[in-house]
């Protein structure tokens, strides 16, 4: 398999460029995950998402309970940290947004929640894996670990694992791990599970996995066109994205909540 010998390759220049990696006062990082997520980064277009200043997204959103109808809605984001999705509920247009200060879900008529960003995968923006998982290991109090290849289903999977440090008080070193599952042959993030903790008690948490499928260039990053959201299994919904454009000009205070 290419990929791997290409992980080998790759690592001693990587080391040699990245000397704080090796101190001993930071978390190991496997030098194998940290060239596969600097791969998968290439592939997925680093170079065009660092002009990136925001992405606007109609999609069309399947709920996994069958009850429900197909829904359609925009996702808009702005820098790497916010975000904004508009859609319409049984309960009338709805909106959720992301932003420094924390999260907002509004359902139709009833009043604003507020939820931590803590309790979010990926901070908030999942249906990018660009603006969410792969800036992660960046961080070098982050631990990484290559588990090797796996399989899933009839195709096998390269295993990143990002161990983030500890968000939540009194929980341990680290918060719990987010798995990456990459494409071997392209490098394109194929799954991620995320922890998903209760807004209600940040303690309790739930994985989350998210299939990416359908990648499609768009000036010069490669974005994924269906996202599907599980929970143990369990279908959450599904994101089809119709149309993609980026840096729009959205407005800034789109992403902003006044409360009284």
């Amino acid at each position: 398999m290419l990929f791997p010998l290409r992980l080998a390759c790759c690592a001693f220049t990587l080391i040699a460029t990245c000397p704080a990696a090796l101190s001993q006062s930071l978390p190991p990082r496997d030098p194998q995950a940290i060239v596969a997520l600097q791969l998968a980064e290439m592939a997925m277009g680093r170079a065009s998402a660092t002009a990136l200043q925001d992405t606007s997204a109609t999609v069309r959103i399947v709920s996994g309970n069958p009850d429900m109808p197909a829904t359609t809605g925009t996702i808009r984001t702005l820098g790497r940290d916010r975000l904004r999705t508009d859609w319409t509920s049984s309960e009338g247009a709805s909106w959720h947004i992301v932003n420094a200060t924390g999260s907002f879900l509004k359902l139709g008529t009833k009043e604003e929640r507020f939820i931590s960003r803590k309790s979010l995968p990926g901070g908030g923006i999942t249906h990018l894996p660009m603006l969410s998982t792969v800036s992660e290991w960046a961080d070098f109090r982050t631990k990484l670990e290559y588990l090797g290849p796996e399989q899933d289903g009839a195709q096998t999977f390269l295993h990143v694992r990002i161990l983030r440090p500890a968000s939540i008080p009194n929980t341990g070193e680290f918060d719990e791990p987010i798995e990456i599952f990459l494409d071997p042959q392209t490098a394109l993030i194929h799954k991620v599970v995320f922890p998903v903790r209760a807004p209600v008690n940040l303690l309790i948490s739930e994985p989350m996995e998210v299939v990416y499928r359908d990648y499609r260039v768009v000036a010069g990053m490669a974005v994924p066109f269906r996202v599907t959201y599980r929970v143990r299994g369990n279908l959450l919904s599904e994101c089809e994205i119709t149309s993609f454009a980026v840096n729009q000009g959205v407005n800034p205070n789109d992403f902003e909540v006044v409360r009284p």
